[in-house]
């Protein structure tokens, strides 16, 4: 029951991560200033300053989500009873081996 739990939260933690990297470097680094950069262009209020932050914050976006994700997946590497690619089917036969 021990290792399913692990398993379990584990699991969690890395969905959590995937989901959080998705939000942080899609939408808020990288879609929100690309629309920011287009709303300004449109009513003519474009400036230098918001062009550069802008588009430092496009540049980092892949870097930051990635930065994002190696978090999530090294705290659920503290709950993992094995690598990622077998956490699913470590759980599997958790389950299959209860009941029996």
């Amino acid at each position: 029951m021990k290792d399913i739990l692990r398993t379990v939260i584990a699991l969690i933690i890395s969905f959590t991560g995937t989901l959080l990297t998705i939000f942080v470097s899609l939408y808020v680094l990288l879609y929100c200033p690309m629309r920011d950069i287009y709303e300004c262009y449109m009513q003519d209020t474009l400036t230098l300053r918001i062009l550069f932050i802008d588009g430092a914050k496009i540049f980092l976006s892949a870097t930051v989500g990635g930065a994002v994700w190696v978090v999530f997946d090294i705290v659920a590497g503290f709950f993992k009873t094995g690598g990622f690619p077998y956490l699913l089917f470590e759980l599997r036969d958790m389950i299959y081996k209860r009941e029996k």
